[in-house]
């Protein structure tokens, strides 16, 4: 990740923040929160442990990702102490349900998880907080942020959509290409002012993540903070493809859409010749679950399902389940979504 520069009231800020997020999604003192995420140069885990230690009574087990700590030992930590709380990407949070069955024989909700609190992404419809649920057996929070900005927008226990921090952070919602104010409901770059960092200023900075406002009124909770949507994916990981723009994120609904997934991909754009013509194609490459069963119709069903989300024909390679865990970066961070193959683009690098 790269290194942002912070004086003490900014790392303070920071933590309180992120100890805010987790008091109001139900972490109280004496909670034991896991925290697989490496105290690196990103902020996140650095800002949860220090909530964690100094503003809640709970104990961070920082344990790091699975590259600093083997996913086996991550849950030899877990089941030894008795954690009841999580923090960490979705993509991992099923990865180690799945080495808890395969190399214990145990199934993770023996650990009778309180909460998770994580990053879904553009889960509009609910599959992927759905999926992480039923393996969990815990209600799952979705939070957004960035390094620069720190903790942006976080869900209550309503879960009716993220509330901007607005006593720390003024967000606007401006369109991709003009840069104008977008209407009510409508997509557009995310663009954060941060009202407590002098060192260094945050004023307008846009961070090229699409984001929705869905919400002004008040929310159950009593608070009158906007809400936005899920993180939407990002304007600059955008593939222009025959005329249309794609955004690898959003074949996160059409994936999770069939449980014979694993609910993992990643996107191949390459120079592709049919019928004797130059053509550019995109391929999804989608794990398949090892206790799947019969494929009949999966392709296929992915291919109509993905032209009608994305507005483009793409090709569904299917692969087994393990098979992206390298590419597209499953064990530390943030998974890497897209693989730019064409020749046009990499000579522009």
């Amino acid at each position: 990740p790269r290194y942002t520069l912070q004086g003490i009231v900014e790392n303070e800020v920071n933590s309180i923040s992120a100890a805010r997020g987790l008091y109001l999604q139900g972490v109280r003192p004496g909670d034991i929160l896991q925290i697989p995420a490496t105290n690196s140069l990103a902020s996140l885990p650095w800002a949860y442990s220090k909530a964690c230690n100094e503003y809640l009574g709970v104990l961070p087990v920082t344990t790091g990702s699975g590259v600093v700590t083997a996913t086996r030992r991550q849950l030899e930590i877990a089941f030894d102490i008795g954690v009841n709380c999580w923090m960490s990407f979705p993509e991992y949070l099923a990865r180690l349900a799945q080495a808890a069955k395969d190399e214990f024989g145990r199934d993770v909700r023996e650990l009778k998880t309180k909460m998770i609190t994580t990053f879904l992404g553009p889960d509009t419809e609910g599959t992927l907080r759905a999926h992480l649920e039923a393996l969990w057996g815990c209600p799952v929070y979705d939070n957004y942020g960035v390094n620069e900005v720190g903790h942006g927008a976080l869900e209550c226990s309503h879960r009716k959509g993220l509330h901007f921090m607005e006593d720390l952070s003024y967000f606007e919602i401006l369109d991709t290409d003009s840069g104008g104010a977008v209407a009510h409901g409508k997509v557009g770059n995310l663009v954060a002012t941060v009202l407590y960092r002098k060192i260094f200023p945050i004023i307008r900075y846009n961070l090229r993540d699409l984001g929705r406002m869905i919400s002004t009124d008040t929310c159950d909770c009593g608070s009158s903070f906007r809400r936005m949507d899920h993180f939407l994916g990002r304007s600059d990981n955008m593939v222009r493809m025959r005329g249309v723009n794609v955004y690898p994120m959003g074949c996160l609904p059409a994936v999770r859409s069939d449980p014979r997934t694993t609910g993992e991909w990643v996107c191949e754009a390459y120079d592709a010749v049919v019928d004797g013509r130059a053509r550019e194609e995109l391929t999804v490459h989608v794990e398949v679950r090892r206790d799947a069963g019969p494929l009949e119709g999966l392709q296929a069903r992915l291919e109509t399902r993905l032209k009608n989300d994305l507005g483009l024909s793409v090709g569904v390679k299917l692969v087994e389940e393990g098979k992206l865990e390298t590419v597209a970066n499953l064990g530390e961070g943030k998974a890497k979504r897209l693989i730019e193959r064409r020749q046009a683009y990499l000579k522009n690098k």
